[in-house]
């Protein structure tokens, strides 16, 4: 499943694929390539795992971290704004960060080349604003998370 988390105005999806690690060439000569990641793909499997992104189940359940909407302060609507004003090194887009009236979330589900549902709406898809409530402190619940039984066993058998 792959989706779009770029600011477009036409309803084309856009692939993101952001550089991680620039091209470099060592003092000895050698290349080293550049590295970018896939921000467009999401992976299924239940919420057990922080990689997941969706899974089915009757419903479809979709989680995307705030990083990949773009949002720098959920608390606040901040995004980051490119103007796409520089499209390539050396020269960097400036990114400008704003508070943003919420998201336009819209899905079409598509076998065998026919539309077999959109939403939100029955023939077209309308145009629905999302925006979550904001926050002065944040909420938490502590966790284990998988690696800790894997530690812990390794460090008894230090004694």
């Amino acid at each position: 499943m792959k989706f779009s988390t770029q600011r477009t105005f036409n309803g084309i999806f856009t692939t993101i694929n952001p550089v991680i690690n620039k091209k470099r060439i060592t003092m000895d000569g050698k290349v080293i390539p550049e590295i970018r990641q896939d921000g467009s793909k999401i992976y299924y499997g239940d919420f057990s795992d922080s990689h997941n992104g969706f899974y089915i189940n009757d419903k479809i359940y979709l989680r995307i971290p705030w990083g990949r909407l773009n949002v720098t302060d959920p608390s606040s609507f901040m995004v980051l704004d490119d103007n796409k004003k520089y499209q390539s090194l050396p020269i960097r887009d400036k990114f400008n960060v704003v508070k943003t009236d919420g998201f336009v979330i819209s899905g079409i589900i598509i076998q065998d080349e026919k539309v077999i549902d959109i939403f939100p709406g029955k023939d077209k898809i309308q145009k629905l604003i999302y925006k979550w409530k904001g926050w002065d402190t944040p909420s938490y619940r502590e966790r284990l998370k998988k690696s800790y039984y894997i530690i812990k066993d390794a460090f008894a058998k230090l004694k």
